[in-house]
């Protein structure tokens, strides 16, 4: 009886423990992860008949950038398997890479996290050429493709959305089958812990390549958002426009088309018939909140034929910038093509003030040392007449790093609509800012805006003895004169300059223009500050004439208040910079720092040492991998053509520069980045806010908390049955059954067998604790990793000589599908040249 109940009991516990051994090593607890199926962006016949099948599997997670994708640990699998229905295309040739096989070297599928379109490090074929590779692609058979994890691909990687969100498989040696729906099957480990995961998806078949609109983030500047879901300010531009690639029904470029916006929240995507009259082919049509009336999708022109990212099939590409209306609330951008496929992004409009001052140029900003706060004033969304004028007053706070709208100039004084604000100086004496009212090319005059922190008061200056109506001047308070000086600027016709001089009295609210001693040449958009050492005002740079076609200057002035007498500075070395510059004196080094685009197409930084009447180069901007990850890269200083107001930050001894455009002349590309140099490291740094960070913060340590979890519970379960073990141990006299000296029977043999095979398990299972990836912390590697495939290279695709689909080997035989298609495959290591941080 002993011995029978014994039996029961080991037995009852050897169930247990296999049943807790199953769970925490194996991990199978079956779920479906597939939202959907699609044919790939890149191309417009992954999912035809006779072509290769190239689709994107979705996983059931939000595309929501701030929520993280599945976790992939290190040594775990994905297995995506095709029906038997996709053949394999053709027979190894020996001796010919290009030859279709089993195992073709361009059969591949890359994870894409965080952001959509976002790809993580691989060993993408034909070979590992990087070294950082956290996963491998091989085949099992001729239908399985096996993603293995080399390392963590997790929450490490960084925000936004860190984790495995889309797979985007390739299978070129197989063939699409008939037209039909076929089941994809896919068991991923990617479940709490390294569970197992299952699901299954239905890719549709067709019998024609079917009119396609694929949207594609490959063309985001460095370091800029996936277009798929973004987050602005109202009224702001969202932060990249849409990329669309469009084909026709027979797979050729939807070449010319165009998006006319026909409504508030709609657009049509026409063509032109051969009497150029358009043909409407598709529809954008956004979904937004009630009462949505001030929504701008922007028209940019016809498309023009390129060859698609990573494929290099020829697309039409179409850019459309929107602007985002005044309802704060989820818009859901729908873009769709008659007869074809309908794709969708998704913006968050937010109010203002919970970001920043946002995206914009032309503004002003100015200083306040008894705040210690930077003053931000007006501008634009872009660089354009077709744009939002905006006429807020905005307070950066240097201490907490924090912004805060102060004023919305235009509704506290009664603008008129042509009112439009633009740059700031503040005056130190009596604590006041001097706001200037620029123009709307109506040739209104520059009266002032006074504003007083102390109080809050916002009033209008006086309308006597008032300079012509301008924009973009140089505006600079002069401490020691107490006078703000107001020089150049360009005319409201846009077509010339102004090369004179202002100062303003604030405590007598009046005008003067100055008759100078020496004048400069005239200019608008240059750079100017007040040299504390030298007590003078100092300028460089900057367009004389048209906007568009006048002269560019490089020319450095001086000018004493004084004796009323501007001087140029003649050095032997000096910046070249374009005529849109930005500058500010740095206190502490006794510098003037200024910024710009280079006429060799550079973002340099240049420092004036005005005592020993010297230019130096000091910082090129460049982009690098980017230590957030997510996909893409990032800039190591600020890049624009058209950069933003620059202030000095004694605090933070920072030259702090706010926005600026992109792009200009284009009109789509404003920023709304806010960055600090310092000119003793030598080192430009994005500046982000502080609400920002804590917000980040707190959503890592919450779920840091929860990947824990399930550890613990295994770890009590594991703990319970290892002392029922151990009762077990005690009443056999310390041994395992009993002992093991002395001979058994078969029935005690057969009890010691159980519970030795009971103990090798427990120990198994202490070795899968020691090693379990949920609780490595310690040992992960911390360093800043860079993003995307900033780590892999670039496929460019050529065809020498070019290949159509009647092509035909040397031996006679045709050419396989994939060849015909992108020609030979040229690799090229070079990362110093790859921009292929946001390509799907």
């Amino acid at each position: 009886m002993l011995h029978r109940t014994k039996i029961f009991v080991v037995s009852l516990l050897l169930l247990l423990l296999t049943t807790s051994v199953v769970l925490a090593q194996e991990n199978r607890t079956p779920t479906t992860i597939i939202s959907s199926i699609v044919n790939a962006p890149i191309v417009p016949d992954g999912n035809v008949t006779g072509a290769f099948p190239d689709f994107v599997i979705n996983l059931d997670t939000s595309m929501d950038p701030a929520v993280s994708g599945r976790t992939l640990l290190a040594g775990k699998q994905i297995r995506i398997t095709m029906p038997a229905d996709f053949t394999v295309n053709g027979a190894p040739v020996a001796g010919d890479p290009f030859a279709p096989s089993p195992f073709n070297e361009y059969s591949w599928a890359v994870l894409l996290q965080g952001w959509p379109q976002a790809p993580i490090f691989s060993s993408f074929p034909p070979g590992d050429l990087m070294g950082d590779i956290r996963y491998t692609i091989s085949m099992s058979g001729t239908h399985t493709m096996i993603i293995t994890a080399n390392q963590d691909i997790d929450g490490s990687l960084g925000l936004p959305g860190p984790g495995i969100k889309q797979i985007h498989a390739l299978f070129a040696h197989l063939v699409n089958p008939a037209p039909g729906t076929y089941t994809v099957e896919i068991e991923s480990e990617t479940g709490p812990n390294g569970a197992l995961e299952v699901g299954m998806g239905q890719f549709e078949i067709k019998a024609d390549q079917q009119p396609t609109v694929a949207l594609t983030s490959w063309f985001n500047g460095p370091g800029r958002p996936n277009a798929i879901y973004q987050t602005v300010a109202v009224g702001d531009f969202v932060k990249v426009p849409y990329h669309l690639l469009a084909w026709a029904a027979n797979g050729e470029p939807l070449t010319n088309a165009e998006i006319r916006q026909n409504g508030p929240t709609s657009a049509d995507i026409v063509v032109f018939d051969a009497d150029n009259n358009p043909v409407d082919v598709g529809d954008v049509t956004v979904t937004a909140p009630a009462g949505e009336k001030n929504l701008q999708l922007i028209w940019t022109g016809g498309a023009e034929t390129i060859s698609a990212p990573i494929s290099g099939v020829p697309a039409a590409h179409i850019v459309m910038p929107l602007v985002a209306g005044a309802q704060v609330g989820n818009y859901v951008v729908e873009f769709s093509l008659d007869g074809g496929n309908a794709i969708q992004a998704f913006v968050e409009v937010v109010e203002r003030s919970t970001i920043s001052p946002g995206i914009r140029t032309w503004h002003g900003m100015s200083y306040d040392p008894v705040n210690d706060t930077v003053y931000l004033t007006g501008g634009r969304n872009q660089g354009c007449g077709n744009c939002i004028h905006y006429r807020d007053l905005w307070g950066y706070d240097t201490a907490t790093r924090v912004w805060e709208q102060l004023k919305d100039i235009g509704d506290t004084l009664s603008l008129p609509a042509s009112e439009e604000v633009g740059k700031n100086a503040f005056d130190s004496e009596s604590g006041k800012m001097v706001i200037l009212g620029s123009i709307l090319f109506d040739g209104e005059s520059e009266r002032p805006m006074i504003y007083t922190p102390a109080t809050g008061d916002l009033v209008m200056g006086g309308n006597t003895n008032l300079p012509p109506g301008r924009f973009e001047p140089g505006f600079v308070y002069h401490p020691v004169a107490d006078r703000v000086v107001l020089f150049g600027g360009v005319k409201d016709d846009i077509a010339d300059t102004y090369a004179d001089t202002w100062l303003y009295d604030t405590n007598s609210d009046t005008w003067e223009q100055v008759a100078t001693i020496g004048t400069p040449p005239s200019r608008g958009r240059f750079a100017m500050d007040y040299d504390s050492d030298a007590n003078k005002i100092i300028m460089y740079g900057g367009g004389a004439g048209h906007v568009f076609s006048g002269q560019v200057l490089s020319d450095t002035w001086t000018f004493d208040i004084a004796t009323s007498t501007w001087t140029e500075i003649m050095t032997d070395v000096k910046p070249q910079l374009r005529e849109q510059v930005t500058g500010a004196y740095d206190a502490q080094s006794k510098q003037f720092i200024v910024f710009g685009l280079s006429v060799d197409g550079d973002y340099e930084t240049w420092a004036f040492d005005n005592a020993a009447q010297t230019w130096t180069l000091k910082f090129t901007s460049t982009i690098v991998a980017d230590p957030r990850a997510g996909g893409g890269r990032e800039q190591t200083g600020p890049m624009m053509n058209h950069p933003g107001e620059m202030v000095y930050s004694p605090l933070l001894d920072r030259v702090l520069t706010y926005g600026g455009n992109v792009n200009w002349p284009q009109t789509i590309a404003a920023t709304g980045d806010l960055w600090g140099y310092d000119f003793e490291s030598n080192t430009w740094e994005k500046i982000q806010p502080t609400a920002l960070a804590v917000q980040l913060a707190n959503s890592s340590s919450n779920s840091a908390i929860g990947s824990r979890l399930p550890l613990v519970i295994v770890l009590v379960f594991a703990g319970v049955l290892l002392g029922a073990v151990l009762v077990l141990i005690r009443r056999g006299g310390g041994r395992l059954g009993g002992g093991f000296g002395r001979r058994m029977g078969s029935a005690e043999s057969t009890i010691c067998k159980q519970e030795a095979g009971f103990y090798t398990i427990l120990i198994r299972v202490v070795c899968i604790f020691s090693n379990f990836r949920g609780d490595k912390g310690s040992d992960f590697p911390r360093r800043r990793r860079g993003k995307a495939l900033e780590g892999v290279f670039w496929v460019q695709c050529t065809q020498n000589p070019p290949l159509t689909s009647s092509s035909r080997t040397a031996e006679g035989g045709v050419r396989p599908r994939f060849l015909r298609r992108y020609g030979r495959i040229n690799v090229i290591a070079n990362l110093s040249t790859i921009n292929q941080e946001n390509c799907i």
